[in-house]
């Protein structure tokens, strides 16, 4: 576990940050070669952004958020957990954001949904390697070769 927070959650990190700061490079030269572009200041100033390395705020939240995803198993906490209680995780995660009663409400219902969607015929949503059923089979065999120990993700 303690190898997944320190190895896997920061290699993931700086690789995840590394692509998106080159592909927002790449499509900010396009955009800027591309006279024809609609509401070029826009999107010169969106892509600006995301070619920026990220804060120390930003990665303290992404680290615990990718530890979450990664080193979780049986990823506990999570809306992949298979016994969630999805009325106590809304409220887990709307206590920093203060939601009203019927955002709360819509919260569960979409969480529902969603898990419903997710199992896609199957009885659990984790395989026994607790990695979402449906993951990619190649970035999971490189995940887990990295160290990691869940996969608590839709997509990658």
């Amino acid at each position: 576990m303690e190898k997944c927070k320190t190895k896997t959650t920061p290699k993931l990190l700086r690789d995840i940050e590394s692509k998106r700061i080159r592909n927002a490079t790449k499509r900010l030269k396009l955009i800027k070669n591309d006279k024809k572009t609609k509401d070029i200041k826009m999107k010169i100033k969106i892509y600006e952004a995301l070619a920026r390395p990220d804060t120390k705020a930003d990665k303290i939240k992404k680290t615990k958020s990718f530890t979450n995803i990664f080193c979780n198993p049986d990823c506990v906490g999570t809306a992949f957990q298979e016994d969630v209680d999805f009325d106590k995780f809304v409220d887990d995660l709307c206590k920093p954001n203060n939601c009203n009663k019927n955002k709360k409400k819509d919260l569960v219902k979409m969480f529902k949904d969603s898990r419903k969607e997710m199992l896609k015929g199957q009885k659990k949503i984790l395989g026994h390697d607790s990695f979402y059923h449906a993951f990619d089979k190649k970035t999971k065999k490189k995940l887990i070769k990295d160290g990691a120990l869940s996969g608590c993700i839709v997509g990658l």
